[in-house]
C-alpha cells in the first residue's frame, strides 16, 4: 500500500516458492516512490544519456573529455531503445584505484545488466558510467 500516492497493489501468485514480491517491489518502488539520492542520480543520468545530453558539471575532467558530442550521440542511439529503467538495484560499493565503485543492477522491459558507477570520492564526481549487457 502507497499511502501518499493513493495506491494499493495486490500481487497473486501460485506457490510461496517464486520469487513475486523480490521481482516486483523493486520496480514498483522507482516508479512510486522517492529515491535515495545515489538511485535517483543514476536514473536521471541513464535518462540523460539515452537522451544524448550530460551535466558536465557532475563529471570528471577526464570523463568530460570521453563523452564528446559524438559520444553521447552513439549513446542515445543505443540505449534509447532500451526504454525507462524498470528497476534499479545496488549490489555494492567499494574502493577501487582511488575511486568509489557503485555496482548496481538495471532493468528494462526486455533486457537487464550491470551499471559500474566510479565516482572521486574527493567531490563526488562522476569518473566513469558503464553497463554491461550479457547476450540479450
Amino acid at each position: 500500500i502507497y499511502v501518499d500516492e493513493g495506491l494499493a497493489i495486490t500481487v497473486l501468485t501460485n506457490g510461496g516458492f517464486g520469487a513475486g514480491a523480490a521481482t516486483i517491489l523493486p520496480r514498483l518502488t522507482l516508479r512510486f516512490r522517492e529515491q535515495p539520492p545515489h538511485i535517483a542520480r543514476v536514473v536521471a543520468q541513464f535518462a540523460a544519456f539515452q537522451a544524448g545530453r550530460i551535466d558536465r558539471g557532475l563529471y570528471t575532467e577526464n570523463a568530460n573529455a570521453f563523452y564528446t558530442d559524438a559520444g553521447l550521440a552513439e549513446l542515445s542511439r543505443s540505449l534509447a531503445p532500451l526504454g525507462p529503467l524498470r528497476g534499479v538495484v545496488q549490489q555494492g560499493s567499494h574502493m577501487r584505484g582511488g575511486y568509489t565503485d557503485e555496482i548496481y543492477r538495471v532493468a528494462f522491459a526486455r533486457r537487464s545488466g550491470t551499471l559500474v558507477v566510479r565516482i572521486d570520492p574527493d567531490d563526488q564526481r562522476i569518473e566513469e558510467f558503464s553497463v554491461y549487457f550479457g547476450p540479450p
